[in-house]
């Protein structure tokens, strides 16, 4: 087994064993804690592909990584954005469009067609917004569960 190929097995793990813990507790605060490690992981996962295969759809999946990072991390470390429901909403729309606006300009760059197979990653954006938006843990798991089967 190559290095690339055990350090990607490496982070999967881990970005797999901090989603697990994520949905197991019931303090939405250590919920987003083990998110954020969790997206940490992929974000590397993502890193090593990119810098190992020069393929610009794993700059893209580290980009989108990063903003999905930096969204939990902003709304489990600011108290005004962990208090307040609106505030969280519109720093999640505020990342939904970034992220929006990067699908499209890699689906354009890469000279895809939209199509109907095309809006699977956006309705994955919604429901991820939507773990960070809620502080009630049903709600949450409700959306990780509509992540995973989108």
């Amino acid at each position: 087994m190559s290095t690339l190929a055990t350090a990607t097995l490496a982070l999967q793990l881990a970005a797999g064993g901090a989603a697990v813990a994520r949905v197991a507790t019931d303090d939405y605060r250590r919920s987003r804690a083990w998110a954020i490690a969790a997206q940490t992981a992929v974000a590397g996962d993502y890193l090593l592909k990119s810098a190992a295969l020069s393929d610009a759809a794993y700059l893209v999946g580290l980009t989108y990584s990063v903003l999905v990072t930096t969204r939990t991390a902003l709304v489990l470390l600011i108290p005004r954005l962990d208090r307040d429901r609106h505030a969280r909403g519109g720093v999640c729309l505020i990342f939904l469009a970034a992220t929006c606006i990067l699908m499209l300009a890699a689906d354009i760059y890469r000279g895809a067609k939209f199509s109907v197979i095309a809006m699977l990653p956006f309705i994955a954006m919604i429901f991820g917004a939507g773990t960070d938006i809620s502080n009630q843990q049903p709600t949450r798991r409700r959306c990780i569960l509509g992540l995973g089967l989108s």
